[in-house]
């Protein structure tokens, strides 16, 4: 038997108990991983600590890290063509990273790339969609000289004026990829890949913790020790977790609310990208939103696999059972 006294809350007002809830959640796993984990698994770790300096060097002997305000050094983010074009040129083709006595201890066997191999793999002369082109200005294609800028990219074709308006950003977009993928070339280094895959194993932990333990405040521990189910946002709102039937819900099903959440937490455990992370994130937001508005009883995900929903607390009588419903309508 169904309860009858159940009414199902507003959409917008389900969104606001949310928003409220995801907030108080963001504030805690901040707190919680800046000021509990980071610490526990980063800054009073040590061997992080030798690790990240181990990777913090390779950045600035490269050349990759340059030095700013108060001579610290960091990744260069500007639109200076020719800054990116330097940084790029002195990684790839002297001996200031790859020649140094540091990269040798480090156990790295590359060297710098030779003229013809840096034409070929950086600016890809030769290929459909390069800007670059042989030296040829002594009347013969040279190849033992850095390629230049296609003719084609200058006012006139003899390269003696300025570069045409439309040519620059292309240019600055090259140099943009080809320093960044300067980061993605210090991994063909044994020494780099396990430095970086450690420091970021345990920034993982911290991130992983911080985001299980607050999830599991909000979502699990807070609505457990109350009758209805309510998280901070649902109880501002005056919104309840009932039965799919509307009577009061078990304490199973209040934790079975909770597992897709865990679930999306511990997902830097094995997905440690961001870029990959952040769709997933979004997809599951997406689709409970989408399964909330269209379903009958505006059931979201994890309504779905806790058999519960969501009543209006103001307009609505819940009861712990069929007895007990049937008792008070008969007073």
């Amino acid at each position: 038997m169904l309860n009858r006294h159940v009414n199902q809350p507003s959409n917008l007002i389900r969104v606001a108990a949310n928003v409220v809830d995801f907030l108080i959640f963001a504030l805690l796993a901040f707190l919680s991983v800046q000021f509990i984990f980071k610490p526990i698994f980063v800054t009073n770790n040590a061997q992080y600590q030798e690790q990240e300096t181990v990777r913090y060097s390779a950045y600035v002997r490269s050349g990759l890290f340059i030095k700013g305000e108060n001579d610290v050094y960091s990744q260069y983010v500007g639109n200076d063509t020719e800054t990116y074009k330097k940084i790029v040129e002195d990684y790839y083709l002297t001996d200031i990273y790859f020649g140094s006595t540091w990269y040798k201890e480090k156990g790295g066997t590359r060297n710098a790339y030779k003229v013809q191999e840096y034409n070929a793999g950086i600016l890809q002369i030769g290929g459909d969609d390069s800007l670059f082109e042989y030296d040829y200005t002594a009347g013969e294609v040279d190849k033992t000289k850095l390629g230049v800028l296609k003719a084609s990219l200058y006012v006139d074709e003899d390269k003696t004026k300025d570069l045409k308006e439309d040519s620059k950003p292309l240019i600055l977009n090259f140099y943009k990829g080809a320093y960044r993928d300067c980061f993605q070339d210090l991994f063909k280094d044994n020494y780099f890949n396990e430095t970086y895959k450690f420091c970021q194993k345990y920034d993982g932990y911290a991130l992983v913790l911080g985001l299980t333990v607050s999830s599991a405040i909000v979502y699990l521990i807070v609505p457990l020790f109350t009758i209805y189910g309510y998280t901070i946002g649902r109880l501002i709102f005056k919104i309840q977790v009932v039965s799919l039937a509307g009577f009061v819900c078990k304490k199973y099903q209040i934790a079975l609310r909770y597992v897709l959440c865990l679930i999306l937490c511990l997902l830097p455990l094995f997905i440690s990208d961001l870029f990959v992370l952040a769709p997933i994130w979004g997809a599951y937001l997406f689709i409970s939103l989408i399964a909330a508005i269209i379903l009958q009883e505006r059931t979201s995900l994890p309504d779905l696999i806790s058999f519960t929903r969501l009543a209006d607390g103001k307009t609505s009588t819940i009861y712990m059972s069929t007895e007990d419903m049937e008792e008070n309508e008969e007073d």
